[in-house]
């Protein structure tokens, strides 16, 4: 279009809102933004200072020279700044950010409003100003900041008169602080922003049905209370090239009041349009080109966006979108250009404004006191206006890419919506007293909602799903769902306490778009109802109540709690709800990095531990294609294995990968990819050597090494079988020593010179036999599993050259080849030597050791002995003068001990009535020694630090609940993992002094707040001998505490323990599916009485030691103690107790089932039923050797008690269970049998030490719900 030439007028019924005559300015961008500079009167230096006064504050944007943006700091004392030289603006926090940062609006008035209910009393508007939502797309923050000062240093303008202005700028703040270079790829400016979502890793922006978020809540709670009139949201845009400064748009969602769109579409936008292209700013609506250019395409109509969702609810709601390819100064200037006119625009037709908002909020009302009841449209597509558009873009070559040239193009343009979907609107909605979750999420949305006083019967619509369909992969965390219903209209009693939603209120539109099942987004399109409603049939908890009824309602100030647990919304699969928060992975620490391992829209990314930011980590593109030219890689394969990187080199620029049983090697920059092993036999527990440059790996009970460089590989050891392991664990030394799982037996030197290996000699061991009974064939898996009393298998620790050499093995004479175990291996930072940890088998007494490099004897540094046993100890932790900071339970308690190089000192570094639980090591400067304990509660475990010479124990974290810390390298910022017992895990990073940083996952529950159910209280009672034990009381959802006082209500009690040594279950952290089924029970009536014994709590290891060589008999006593302050309690039905646990727990419920009377019935899980049975190192460790015990052994085995069962006993096993075999079930089963008593039994095929298979698993919790209905 030639410059000057006016555009098409466009009908009224087809205009696009705020389009009458639209000029093209032909002007390069350089010129174009120099007209937008000297254009706006942004004068900071010289506001005030005429008059002699102190200048008005600049925004960051402009003391910088736009090129940075404000924090959270700065955009709080700017405001402050502001808002103490006048008392026309204050400063309010409307909420809280997910990390506890104040959301923060300026109030700007003259008079400022008493109260939000005040606020527009004299006839004034209200105005919300929104900047931030997406932190990166800062424009908005620094052009309303920027508004709000010239606003203030003028005390004459007509904006007073005419605006109550509410200034939120920096909406998004926890997404601010993540400030980073690369977070807006394409935007001009400026380097460093902040990241698009939120602490919970969600979108702002698409929250506004679900609100998921504490900040989206916040600002619609803001809203409503404010009685909000107007509406602009700042954003800064990307997508299709044009010539635009900034793009705008209004409400599309075809239920939103037409008097509002109207409104803006030909009084507020076409004035706006028109004085900013005359000041050189081009704007039209927010849209794209097509890819020929054929079609200009506005964004979604979804009330998930802010801009639909208030114009949904009956406000004028402008969407501002600078554009990202533009200068970052030109970008806040036409932000703040627009804003300006926009208010102006308002300002000019201010009652006509307030006449349609009155409009808006009546004609929805109206609607529902009409007879003739309207239709409200729940769903839309976007469609085109009649006549064309000219839309200012750049030419485009032959290949269609742009070139730079400006034109123009007249296309269509798709800018309206037309409704796909619409029902005729009810009288009300009413919803299940149950449905806590819908009725807390509407009176988010500032519904009135009220609720039944008595039962009424009436005509209603109930739905019915014909046809679900779930959106994959997840959007925003949720499977977006759609679905089909059919409604049927009957008589329906609706009790007391039914929730019943009247459309008699402003946002009338926006309940029938929640509510409608069919809504194109609604609450059901976010899973508010997959719980009730998973497969064609169900019917869905909402009513329709088409005509008006006079009905007993009262007004809902709170909604209680009231949903209720069931297997299937525990355990699905279909009907799982994510109770317990969203979880979320705990991120890896970079080496030698203040950065960590994350993951970004789908790929890994590092993470700056202070700010959150992200940043690339490498090119996933680059690596597919390195490994794509390997011919063992298909496409498909390449691409997965590049997108997310998990065997890392320690230098972190490489990555080792597992196909088809050989190793491949590729560096992340793309220049390197090689296959490094071609041999039929897998590769085993491949491990980078410290310099990146070979792999240790076993292979057919071997070690061998490869060089990355060329491939070549090497064998350490040659003669290798089953019967001999070299650099492998068996089943026994992984499983009772080294940890489950773990597998691995060599150690690189810190020098990548030299590995130590353990070999294990299995010939002595004997074998166990599992047997998989479903292959009509017998299918046998032999396992070395050495029993109680049994031979172990011989050990020894040797060092070998990773070159190649022979194996110089540690000859330690004073150690019987068959008797002892080594437990730790660890080498020397200076990788001059080898320190081992040896144990008798009988694991009474631990030396740690040194073996020098070289090979030679060895040397004891010093040795931990108890009468009882002697745990595994943590490697030494070593600091610069030699010496070594030392787990050693030699008090009775476990604690930090520094020890010199050579053993011969050994000072406490922390001492008390208390258990370190784990050592986390000493920063670089050797100020503090980091280290998990349950200092003050056995139940929380927290972290703390120490001085090295000793001292008071600092705590680092809150105090609250568990906390696990993974620190870096240097140990200056920590990971922590944490959580409490009726609240979600959550993870964050932490500084060294255990400041937080940032949140990588949020504690946060958006279901079970809703459930009703009781929080676990905590009990503290004595034993017999007074010794103090621990507890949680889980309380019936129902509880009658004036029945309970008096005796006339009783409630059964299940007890769940585990009671293994030092492995408590009373711990203040969160437990997963097995809390929320006792919690189901609890809801069903029970009481849940969680305990510990005095050996399996972290009072000491003293304590634990009580029950060394008579396992059950103290643990059992103990328990008893418990049940008993329970039967002395009023409301307890003592006749009714039962008990359950899993592995040690199974074995604990046989033994109270075989030695007590108390229980009525039990369930015992994967149990040991004789000690005989079980493996040798753990079993001899409690027990001692069934030759030195026999009576120990005979008391303590629950075969041996069958006789004496006393309740009915629920047996449960896998049988492929590896750990705890299956002949211990079968043992107690045939002496239950014997002894001719009643008891239940089911046996799981192909699983193992847990019920692991989905629908098996889900087959085990209704057994055990089943069993307990039945039999307490």
């Amino acid at each position: 279009m030639e410059a000057g030439k006016p555009n098409r007028r466009w009908l009224y019924s087809n205009q696009p809102p705020g389009v009458c005559v639209v000029r093209s300015i032909r002007v390069h961008v350089g010129r174009l933004v120099l007209c937008v500079v000297y254009a706006l009167p942004i004068a900071v230096d010289a506001v005030g200072a005429a008059r002699g006064d102190e200048p008005w504050p600049k925004t960051i944007a402009e003391s910088s020279g736009y090129q940075a943006t404000a924090v959270e700091s700065d955009v709080r004392g700017f405001l402050e700044r502001i808002a103490s030289r006048t008392d026309r603006i204050r400063i309010e926090t409307f909420g809280r950010s997910v990390e506890d940062r104040p959301l923060l609006a300026a109030i700007a008035g003259d008079p400022l409003p008493a109260s939000p209910a005040r606020a527009s009393d004299d006839g004034r508007l209200v105005v919300l100003l929104v900047g931030g939502i997406h932190s990166g797309e800062c424009d908005g923050k620094e052009a309303i900041l920027a508004l709000l000062r010239d606003l203030a240093a003028d005390p004459a303008h007509g904006w007073w008169r005419d605006f109550v202005l509410i200034a939120v700028p920096n909406f998004n703040v926890d997404g601010g602080e993540r400030m980073g270079p690369g977070q807006r790829p394409g935007q001009a400016g400026p380097e460093r922003t902040g990241r698009r979502e939120n602490a919970q890793q969600l979108d702002l922006n698409r929250d506004f049905v679900k609100l998921e978020t504490p900040e989206v809540r916040a600002l619609v709670r803001f809203v409503h209370d404010w009685d909000v009139d107007v509406v602009i949201d700042t954003h800064t845009t990307n997508g299709s090239r044009h010539r635009y400064a900034l793009t705008y748009d209004i409400p599309h969602h075809p239920a939103a009041p037409g008097a509002g769109v109207g409104f803006l579409r030909d009084h507020v936008l076409p004035v706006v349009t028109r004085r900013l292209d005359s000041q050189g700013i081009g704007t039209f609506y927010y849209g794209n080109f097509n890819a020929d250019h054929s079609r200009w395409t506005t964004y979604g109509l979804e009330p998930r966006y802010g801009t639909e969702y208030f114009g949904l609810c009956g406000r004028f709601s402008i969407l501002a979108e600078s554009y990202t390819y533009r200068p970052y100064e030109e970008r806040v200037r036409a932000s703040w250009q627009f804003l300006s006119e926009c208010l102006d625009a308002f300002a000019a037709n201010r009652d006509a404004a307030v006449a349609a908002r009155r409009t808006m909020r009546e004609s929805v009302v109206a609607a529902n006191q009409s007879t003739e009841r309207d239709s409200v449209p729940i769903a839309g597509e976007l469609a085109k206006y009649a006549e064309k558009a000219v839309i200012r873009g750049f030419r485009r070559d032959e290949r269609g890419a742009e070139t730079g040239t400006p034109n123009d193009y007249e296309i269509e343009f798709w800018g309206r919506a037309e409704p796909t979907r619409s029902v005729r609107r009810p009288w009300a909605y009413a919803l299940p007293f149950e449905a806590s979750r819908v009725a807390a999420r509407l009176r988010m949305h500032g519904v009135r909602v009220e609720q039944l006083t008595a039962d009424q019967t009436l005509v209603a619509e109930s739905a019915v799903a014909e046809k679900i369909e779930r959106r994959s992969p997840p959007f925003q965390r949720h499977a977006l769902t759609a679905i089909t219903a059919r409604w049927e209209s009957k008589d329906t009693m609706l009790p007391a306490r039914s929730y019943v939603v009247r459309l008699n209120q402003p946002n009338a539109n926006l309940i029938v778009n929640l509510l409608e099942p069919e809504s194109q987004d609604g609450l059901a399109t976010w899973n508010f109802w997959d719980a009730d409603c998973a497969d064609a049939g169900d019917s869905i908890p909402v009513y329709r109540i088409s005509d008006p009824h006079d009905l007993p309602l009262r007004e809902v100030d709170a909604i209680e709690p009231a949903e209720r647990l069931d297997l299937d919304r525990i355990y699905g699969p279909k009907r799982r709800v994510p109770i317990g928060g969203s979880g979320g992975g705990g991120g890896r620490w970079l080496p030698g990095a203040d950065a960590y391992l994350g993951e970004y829209g789908g790929e890994s990314v590092r993470v700056d531990a202070t700010t959150g930011a992200v940043s690339p980590f490498f090119d996933s593109a680059k690596v597919a294609e390195a490994l794509g030219k390997l011919p063992e890689f298909t496409r498909e394969q390449a691409a997965r294995f590049a997108r997310s990187p998990h065997a890392l080199s320690p230098q972190a620029d490489a990555e080792l990968i597992e196909l088809n049983n050989d190793l491949y090697y590729v560096k992340l920059d793309g220049s390197a990819a090689r296959r490094l092993t071609h041999d039929p036999h897998k590769e085993q527990l491949p491990q980078f050597s410290p310099d990146g440059r070979f792999i240790a790996f076993v292979r057919q009970h071997n070690l061998h090494v490869v060089s990355i460089e060329d491939a070549r590989g090497w064998s350490l050891t040659a003669d290798g079988d089953a019967s001999r392991l070299y650099g492998e664990l068996d089943w026994v030394y992984q499983e009772e020593i080294f940890g489950r799982g773990n597998f691995r037996g060599f150690w690189w030197s810190p020098d990548s010179r030299r590995i130590a290996l353990i070999m294990l000699d299995e010939t002595p061991v004997h074998r166990y036999t599992v047997t998989n009974h479903m292959p009509y064939r017998q299918d046998l898996e032999v396992t070395s599993y050495p029993k109680a009393g049994d031979p172990l298998p011989h050990v020894k620790l040797g060092i070998v050259e990773a070159a190649g050499g022979a194996v110089a093995w540690v000859e330690d004479y004073e150690y019987s080849a068959a008797e002892f175990l080594i437990v730790r291996v660890a080498w020397h930072p200076s990788a001059t030597a080898v320190y081992f940890q040896v144990q008798d088998r009988a694991q009474t007494w631990l030396d740690l050791r040194r073996a020098d490099a070289g090979g030679g004897p060895s040397k004891r540094i010093l040795r931990e002995s108890s009468s009882a046993w002697i745990d595994p100890l943590d490697d030494p932790q070593w600091l610069k003068d030699g010496s070594f900071l030392w787990l050693s339970p030699r008090s009775g308690y476990v604690h930090i001990y520094r020890v010199r190089d050579d053993g011969a000192a050994v000072d406490p570094v922390t001492s008390g009535a208390w258990e370190v639980r784990s050592l986390l090591g000493a920063d670089h400067d050797e100020q503090w020694c980091y280290f998990q304990a349950a200092r003050e509660t056995p139940a929380r475990e927290q972290v703390y630090r120490v001085a090295p010479a000793g001292g008071e124990p600092q705590r680092i974290t809150d105090g609250e609940g568990c906390h696990s810390a993974r620190f870096n390298d240097a140990k200056t910022y920590f990971i922590d993992s944490h959580s409490r017992i009726h609240g979600p895990p959550g993870v964050r990073v932490c500084r060294a002094d255990g400041t937080i940083c940032h949140v990588l996952s949020a504690a946060i529950d958006d279901h079970l707040p809703y459930y009703r159910v009781n929080a676990p209280e905590p009990v503290a009672f004595a034993a017999r001998d007074g010794h103090p034990l621990d507890a949680y009381l889980i309380k019936p959802a129902d509880f009658d505490a004036e029945a309970a006082a008096n005796g006339s209500k009783r409630y059964p009690v299940l007890c769940y323990v585990y009671g293994g040594p030092q492995s408590p279950v009373v711990r203040d952290r969160w437990g997963g599916s097995n809390y929320l089924w006792h919690q189901m029970l609890a809801q069903q009536g029970y009481c849940i009485w969680i305990s510990d014994n005095r050996a399996a709590s972290h009072r000491g290891i003293t304590h634990t030691w009580k029950v060394h060589r008579q396992l059950g008999t103290q643990e059992l006593a103990d328990l008893e103690d418990g049940v008993n302050w329970l039967r002395a309690q009023p409301w307890v039905d003592a006749d009714r107790m039962g008990i359950w646990g899993w592995s040690y727990g199974g074995y604990f419920t046989a033994y109270a089932l075989t030695h007590s009377t108390l229980f009525k019935a039990g369930i015992a899980g994967a149990p040991v039923t004789d000690w005989r049975n079980y493996d040798a190192v753990y079993t001899e460790r409690l027990m001692g050797m069934p030759q030195s015990n026999a009576e120990g052994y005979r008391r303590s085995s629950v075969v041996e008690g069958a006789d004496q069962t006393h309740g009915r006993l629920l047996l449960i096993h896998g049988d492929a269970d590896d750990n705890v075999h299956l002949a211990n079930t079968l043992q107690l089963a045939r002496s239950l049998q014997r002894a001719g008593k009643v008891f239940d039994m089911m046996i799981y095929p192909q699983n193992r030490h847990g019920i692991s298979q989905p629908q098996q698993s889900r087959h085990l919790q209704e057994l055990m719900t089943r069993f307990l209905r039945d039999h307490l």
